[in-house]
């Protein structure tokens, strides 16, 4: 459990540092980090998923996480974001 904490605390602290990277015109050096704070992101809550006892609420919960991923993935322009929104949306839909 503490697994998926860290790794959103990770994931949320990359997401940041390459955002504001980004703002401050070195949008070509930060792919790479955002790439991994979504990849940290999308494992956390997987990992907080699938804990002991998931419910539809967990799952739900999930799949609305991953649809605020799809829409920050269009505000910010960065694809990496979109596809690990896809990715949960779709592992959502698979439970279902």
């Amino acid at each position: 459990m503490v697994r998926g904490y860290v790794s959103l605390a990770v994931g949320a602290l990359l997401v940041l540092v390459a955002w504001w990277l980004d703002l401050h015109n070195n949008r070509s050096l930060t792919f790479w980090l955002h790439f991994a704070g979504g990849l940290c992101l999308i494992t956390g809550m997987g990992f907080l998923l699938l804990r002991n006892n998931e419910t539809e609420l967990d799952w739900a919960l999930y799949c609305g996480a991953c649809v605020v991923m799809l829409l920050f993935a269009v505000y910010i322009r960065r694809w990496s974001y979109l596809v690990f929104g896809a990715l949960g949306i779709a592992s959502y839909l698979g439970h279902l």
